[in-house]
């Protein structure tokens, strides 16, 4: 170095922008293969040494490659001086300078700063110095002798070699600690073993799925192994040593490890080769406690048995259908149903079985419930058994979705109705004729008192005495009383021959019935209930008590509110109202003053699907009845939603 330093001073300058031009053109690489010119992120170099003109001619040659950025101080005490010297990427030094040498500097730099990169430069034939650098953590040296462009291009290699060596000593540090995290806080058991098998790491999981506490096993053999954990595992673990010896990966085996304990647990085990150069140098094994997965597979088993067994004991024929229709599975109830075999219809369509009548009906009910992935109800329809008769079935679907609330398929529960059908046609049948037998009786009877009552008339036309005429009117009020209820059968024989339906409550009030003097106001939203068709006749008999009992009503007030127990309809008015000891005893048959059958007729009408009433009205305040509709017997019209 003080040969070159005299050919700067004797007027060779001209030489620092030869080199530094000339390195700024020439390839590097191919002298150096680890050099590369290609800008990356600026590595921060430090250099000291007590010559300026060296200062400066090194930081023309790197910074000029677009990769350093070079600080330059001219001792080792103001480079100790410097608050930034540990956030450096790179030292670079020379040896003799006064003060502090490069090795004393170097080791005050490792022994402050830790692992720094630092490359020394120091004169010819000193193998001493070399041997000091290298003992005291220099990561390279360079000789100051021989052509300034060489030397400064392996300075510049060097630099980033260490930089390169730190940074991916860092990662591996890094990575090793992350490793490390992750397998001391898993509950997976994760060995590490070296190139003869010997055990060189075990996570702390040993002790919860082994009962081992790491330092244990740690240090331990293969042989030792095998006669303890592995003790139980058989020719699969034999297997898995022979591949991991041979390089290849060991995926997914399971076995059974034995614990410190004695006891057994299986387990599933992953092993990975540790290959380096083409020499097997040790192996990672992952093993995962499964006897929750056991347990589980154990409980969803039984729990499947225990419903195959349910639905194929079932009265009921079970089912399951694509989203097409199409029969995936059949219970084997339908063979003694129907007299099909499962396997005569699984991947058919349910057309083939349901009538040609009925089919349309069912493919609506299926095409919706598979697009809103509701269950789906009730729907009757005919089914063909084999031998070409049809049974009477009904049907409830029940959509089964995916993860993304996709329906995939349909399940369904077909119920035979064949004989409550015969039943309820049977029990028509003679209804009808039942109600014709009392129609015609019901005729006969009313014209035999129609002529009982005109003989009446024609006896009163004569002359009688008054005990006489007193007999005469109260046979004629029997008479009367007799065709009352003779009439009143003919209106009771019609309470629940038709299926109920939604009536809106708005439309049956008797407006026309209202005589002057009596007002009847209303606070309802658009409400229908779902009753019998007879409905109409409760506000019809209401209005009636109102006016013949309540004797000075001159206001009604018909209003419904929702409650816990659903809808209650309130029937009110401002007239006397009725004794607490008769509350209960008007909707008795009979009851009363007049037929005594309006209120029982009201209760009966309601009754037919489960609707209550109560009078619960404050005696000389008015009557006040509570119409009690559970939920579902009542909805509110469309036209009000909106």
């Amino acid at each position: 170095m003080h040969d070159y330093l005299e050919s700067v001073s004797s007027g060779k300058r001209s030489m620092l922008g030869e080199i530094t031009e000339g390195l700024w053109h020439k390839d590097l690489s191919m002298r150096y293969p680890g050099f590369q010119s290609a800008k990356k992120q600026m590595i921060s170099v430090l250099f000291v040494d007590d010559e300026p003109d060296i200062l400066v001619l090194t930081k023309i040659f790197l910074e000029r490659t677009g990769e350093f950025r070079v600080d330059t101080v001219q001792s080792a005490q103001e480079a100790l001086k410097n608050p930034q010297i540990q956030y450096y990427d790179a030292i670079v030094s020379d040896f003799s300078m006064p003060g502090m040498n490069g090795i004393d500097f170097l080791k005050k730099v490792k022994k402050l700063y830790g692992n720094i990169p630092f490359i020394l430069f120091i004169g010819e034939g000193s193998e001493e110095i070399v041997i000091d650098a290298i003992n005291n953590g220099a990561d390279f040296y360079l000789q100051k002798s021989g052509s300034p462009e060489i030397r400064f291009a392996e300075l510049a290699f060097r630099v980033k070699q260490a930089v390169r060596k730190k940074q991916a000593e860092a990662a591996l540090i890094e990575s090793e600690e992350r490793f490390r995290g992750i397998a001391e806080r898993s509950s997976d058991l994760t060995l590490i073993l070296d190139e003869d098998l010997t055990l060189t790491y075990v996570s702390p999981s040993s002790l919860t799925l082994l009962g081992y506490e790491s330092h244990e096993l740690l240090g331990k053999s293969l042989n030792y192994a095998s006669k303890t954990i592995f003790a139980q595992s058989g020719s699969q673990y034999v297997h898995a040593i022979q591949r991991i010896l041979r390089g290849e990966f060991v995926g997914n085996i399971e076995i059974c490890l034995s614990k410190k304990d004695k006891s057994q647990v299986d387990v599933n085990l992953f092993a990975v080769p540790i290959i380096c150069d083409g020499v097997f140098e040790g192996a990672q094994v992952s093993i995962r406690d499964v006897t929750p997965v056991k347990i589980a597979e154990k409980a969803l088993k039984d729990s499947e048995e225990k419903f195959r067994s349910f639905v194929e004991n079932a009265y009921d024929i079970v089912y399951s259908m694509t989203t097409n229709g199409i029969f995936s599975y059949i219970s084997p109830r339908i063979t003694a149903q129907l007299g099909y075999e499962p396997g005569e219809l699984i991947g058919k369509s349910a057309r083939l079985v349901i009538h040609n009548d009925d089919f349309p009906r069912n493919r609506e009910i299926f095409l919706k419930a598979v697009k809103t992935g509701k269950n789906m109800n009730g729907n009757v329809y005919r089914v063909r058994h084999k031998n070409g008769s049809w049974q009477w079935h009904s049907l409830s679907l029940s959509p089964i979705v995916d993860s993304h609330n996709t329906v995939i398929r349909v399940q369904g529960i077909s119920h035979d109705i064949t004989v409550l059908r015969s039943s309820e046609e049977a029990i028509r049948k003679a209804n009808r004729q039942l109600s014709l037998l009392t129609g015609i009786t019901r005729h006969d009877i009313l014209n035999k008192i129609t002529i009982i009552l005109g003989y009446l008339e024609i006896i009163e036309m004569d002359s009688l005495m008054p005990q006489q005429s007193e007999y005469l009117e109260i046979i004629k009020d029997v008479t009367n009383e007799i065709k009352t209820q003779i009439d009143f059968t003919r209106i009771y024989e019609k309470l629940g021959s038709c299926e109920p339906k939604w009536v809106s409550l708005k439309s049956i009030i008797p407006w026309t019935l209202i005589p002057e003097g009596i007002h009847l106001s209303m606070d309802l939203d658009e409400i229908s209930l779902f009753a019998d068709p007879m409905l109409e006749r409760v506000f019809f008999n209401l209005l009636d008590n109102s006016i013949r009992h309540g004797k000075s009503v001159s206001k009604i007030m018909l209003s419904a509110r929702e409650s816990a127990g659903g809808l209650t309809v309130i029937w009110e008015d401002n007239g006397v109202g009725i004794d607490s000891e008769e509350k209960e005893k008007i909707f008795e048959r009979g009851f009363g003053q007049n037929t005594g059958l309006g209120m029982f007729l009201v209760r009966e009408i309601l009754s037919l699907t489960n609707i209550s009433i109560i009078e619960n009205g404050t005696p000389g305040v008015g009557a006040r009845f509570e119409i009690q509709v559970p939920w579902g017997g009542f909805k509110r019209n469309k036209t009000e939603n909106k």
